[in-house]
């Protein structure tokens, strides 16, 4: 069997992977979702210069140290150890994105109104609740193509290429 170019194969790697994918997830999706709502303005800038580094960390955090666990054992539920790598890729993309999406969409939304403050805003967690049943389908399926097609394609693609810088070199060399 080939050996996958495109995942990680150390801790480092991994770590890094993690840090492209939750970078690009916080700035493309919070950035979306943010001008969604508020508009495109000066104030909604100065509020994502605040938020999405807040929503950046406190995904990480989530991916690396709980995120992974989850979905590797839901995929041990539905996946057989004979399914391609391509089946396990879209399997994790689906678990994690609903998992994310459905608790950032209420994070996203506490974090939003945190960073308004300085703006004149204001913390109104009963209206996150309020707002979470018609606001997380939306996120769903900006999140969905935004990992899909830009933020997971990204860190795969980074990892095809430290692989292959790796083999040229005359092995993998992981830390």
């Amino acid at each position: 069997m080939q050996e996958e170019m495109r995942l990680p194969r150390s801790a480092k790697e991994g770590l890094l992977f993690g840090v492209i994918i939750s970078a690009l997830s916080a700035s493309l999706i919070g950035g979306s979702i943010m001008v969604i709502e508020l508009g495109l303005s000066i104030d909604t800038l100065r509020m994502m210069l605040v938020g999405i580094p807040c929503v950046w960390v406190l995904a990480l955090s989530f991916n690396l140290f709980i995120l992974g666990k989850i979905s590797s054992r839901i995929q041990n539920v539905f996946l057989a150890p004979t399914d391609s790598v391509n089946a396990r890729l879209l399997a994790n993309l689906v678990i994690c994105v609903s998992i994310m999406s459905v608790l950032f969409t209420f994070i996203g939304a506490f974090v939003g109104s945190v960073a308004s403050i300085p703006f004149g805003g204001s913390v109104d967690i009963v209206q996150c609740f309020k707002n979470w049943p018609h606001a997380w389908p939306r996120n769903f399926c900006i999140a969905f193509f935004i990992e899909m097609c830009i933020a997971q394609p990204a860190a795969r693609a980074v990892m095809t290429h430290i692989h292959k810088k790796q083999k040229l070199r005359g092995g993998a060399i992981n830390g």
